[in-house]
C-alpha cells in the first residue's frame, strides 16, 4: 500500500474553469523518451521555489505532499519518507540543483484535502534536505497553518501587499486554501521543468497549456499582455545563475502539434520550432545540442 498521493490537478473548491484540468503534460513524454532510449536525460519539477520579494533572489525550492490518512504517519512515517525522497529517482537530482544555486531545499507533508479536512492530523516541515537517504542534518517541524504561511513569509521577506488573485485549480486544497482564502501568502509559484543530465541543468523548461482549437503555431510569448513576459522574468534569475537557455513550450491535450520557442534574453526568441508530438523531445533535446 502506498502512502503518499499522486499530486492531481483539480478544480479548487467553490471554483469553476473553462477547460478540465490537464494532468499530465510535456515533462512525462520527456522522460517516457528518455526511458526507452536510455539517454541519461531526467526532467524534474518543484512545487514551489520561493522568490524574495524585494531582491527578487531565489531563496527556496519546495515539493509538497499529500499523504493518505488511512496511513497512519506515526506507524509509516518512515515509508512515507522513502516513497517522497529515499526511493524517488528525481531525489537527488533536486538536491543537486538546490546545492548549485546554493539554496535550501524542503518538502511539506500534509494530510489528503488539508486543510479543509484532516486538520487533526499531523503536518510537517521537512527542513534543508541534503541527502535522499540520510535525515540527519534535515529538521523535522510538526507544522500547522501558521507554521506553513511562517515559513513561506520568511523566505519571501513578508507577505504580499495586495492580494493573490486566486486559484481555480490547484494539485491540493492547501494551495486552494492559502490562493484563495488567505491570498497574501500564496503557495511560491511552481517550477515546470528542468532537464538534467549527471545532475548538471541543461535547460529550464515553462510550459504553456493552448486548450483553443486556434493553431499552436500561432501562440507567442506576449500574446497575452505583459504577465507572459513576467513570468520569464521570475524564470530569468534561475536562468543567470544556471547559465542556461529558457525553452517555452506551448501545448494542449487536444493539440497534434506543439511547438518549442528558445529563449536567452527578456523579449527575445532566439529559435522557434512547430513538431508533431512524436518528435517534440528529440527536437527540443536538438536544439539544446543533444543528439
Amino acid at each position: 500500500m502506498r502512502c503518499i498521493k499522486k499530486p492531481k490537478l483539480s478544480v479548487c473548491p467553490n471554483k469553476t474553469t473553462k477547460y478540465p484540468p490537464a494532468n499530465t503534460n510535456p515533462l512525462d513524454h520527456i522522460n517516457a523518451y528518455s526511458i526507452k532510449h536510455s539517454n541519461g536525460i531526467l526532467g524534474i519539477s518543484y512545487d514551489g521555489y520561493i522568490v524574495h520579494k524585494e531582491s527578487k533572489d531565489i531563496t527556496h525550492f519546495l515539493i509538497l505532499r499529500e499523504y493518505y490518512t488511512k496511513c497512519e504517519i506515526e506507524k509509516n512515517l518512515q515509508q512515507i519518507i522513502d516513497e517522497i525522497l529515499c526511493k524517488n529517482k528525481l531525489c537527488k537530482a533536486r538536491i543537486s540543483v538546490a546545492n548549485q544555486m546554493g539554496i535550501p531545499f524542503s518538502a511539506f507533508l500534509i494530510p489528503e484535502d488539508y486543510p479543509s479536512m484532516n486538520n487533526e492530523k499531523s503536518a510537517y516541515i521537512i527542513k534543508d534536505i541534503s541527502n535522499c537517504c540520510d535525515f540527519t542534518k534535515s529538521i523535522f517541524i510538526k507544522s500547522d497553518m501558521n507554521k506553513f504561511i511562517n515559513f513561506i513569509d520568511d523566505f519571501r521577506g513578508g507577505k504580499y501587499r495586495k492580494k493573490a488573485k486566486g486559484l481555480n485549480s490547484a494539485n491540493t486544497k492547501f494551495e486552494c486554501f492559502l490562493a484563495n482564502n488567505d491570498g497574501y501568502t500564496p503557495f511560491p509559484g511552481d517550477l515546470d521543468g528542468l532537464l538534467i543530465y549527471e545532475n548538471k541543468v541543461l535547460a529550464i523548461l515553462e510550459f504553456k497549456t493552448h486548450n483553443l482549437n486556434t493553431p499552436i503555431e500561432n501562440q507567442y510569448l506576449g500574446q497575452y499582455g505583459k504577465a507572459d513576459w513576467r513570468r520569464i522574468e521570475v524564470l530569468h534569475n534561475l536562468k543567470t545563475k544556471l547559465d542556461v537557455p529558457i525553452y517555452v513550450i506551448f501545448w494542449g491535450t487536444n493539440h497534434s502539434k506543439i511547438k518549442i520557442d528558445k529563449v536567452t534574453k527578456i523579449g527575445k526568441i532566439e529559435e522557434s520550432k512547430v513538431v508533431v508530438w512524436n518528435d517534440f523531445v528529440k527536437t527540443l533535446l536538438s536544439m539544446i545540442n543533444i543528439c
